[in-house]
């Protein structure tokens, strides 16, 4: 499939273009004001609503669905590249930060506290990363009422979703592809399922993930405390590092499969402390 462009999504999603005149004429308002963070502008203003045009939480609209081409949109306008298209593009028309006071990466990496230059997060630094430890290795798993089980809810929605646009699509188009006798015709109407079906690919994918993080999650609180201990440790004296290897331990031994052989995973890769 050919990279989408902000062009192709604005025609498909003229809101798109309203959302980018929008930044412009604030950035024009703007212009004049000392002060500015380009990060806090694109959180507060403009993902917002950008997430409801986007992506896999797009605010759909029944009455669009009424044709194959219509289909074919919302399954484009709903997938991650969508999203990353238009994310990349409207924060590229933010300015540079400047005034100072704020964090952000780039030219104002200078003025952080030393504590912030680093590349690592400990929780000496940060007393959020117990509560960051707490849902990687505790509530995204399947035993507790945390994020983990709504998680794999929330995927499993998603790709409930995706099944019911390509039935739907499929519906519309059965009949077209038996009447038209253009070859090309119907060879673009398939192209169009198979994409459909390519966005359900991606959601298995990202199905698949969530599952995987969860089974490790519970593989970690069903075995021994002192793997749970390690883990905490080892997390708080830098949680970036820890987040790779959980993720790697869990590449190198399916927790799903055999809980056993990732604990032993994970544990292999904690034995030595993260480099300072």
């Amino acid at each position: 499939m050919a990279t989408l462009t902000w062009s192709q999504l604005a025609m498909i999603e003229p809101r798109l273009a309203d959302l980018e005149s929008d930044v412009g004429a604030r950035l024009a308002v703007m212009a004049g004001e000392p002060q500015f963070c380009r990060i806090d502008e694109f959180y507060d203003r403009v993902k917002p609503p950008l997430f409801k045009l986007v992506g896999w939480h797009r605010e759909e609209s029944s009455e669009r669905l009424t044709s194959p081409q219509s289909m074919t949109d919302e399954v484009v306008l709903t997938s991650s590249a969508a999203y990353d298209t238009a994310y990349g593009h409207l924060l590229e028309l933010l300015p540079p930060c400047r005034g100072g006071g704020c964090f952000c990466s780039g030219a104002r990496a200078e003025q952080r506290p030393p504590e912030r230059r680093r590349a690592r997060w400990s929780a000496t630094e940060d007393p959020q990363v117990e509560q960051v430890l707490d849902a990687l290795i505790g509530s995204r798993g399947l035993r507790s009422d945390g994020h983990g089980r709504q998680a794999i809810a929330n995927n499993w929605d998603e790709l409930d979703r995706r099944f019911e646009l390509t039935r739907q699509w499929w519906g519309l188009a059965e009949a077209e592809l038996l009447a038209v006798e253009d070859p090309d015709a119907r060879r673009a109407l398939l192209a169009r399922g198979d994409f459909a079906v390519s966005r359900l690919q991606e959601t298995v994918a990202a199905m698949r993930e969530t599952i995987t993080r969860a089974a490790a999650a519970d593989a970690v609180a069903s075995g021994p405390p002192e793997l749970r201990e390690l883990c905490l440790r080892r997390g708080r004296e830098d949680l970036f590092w820890f987040v790779e290897e959980f993720d790697a331990a869990a590449a190198d031994a399916s927790p799903t499969g055999d809980p056993d052989a990732f604990r032993s995973a994970l544990e292999k890769r904690l034995a030595v402390p993260p480099p300072q």
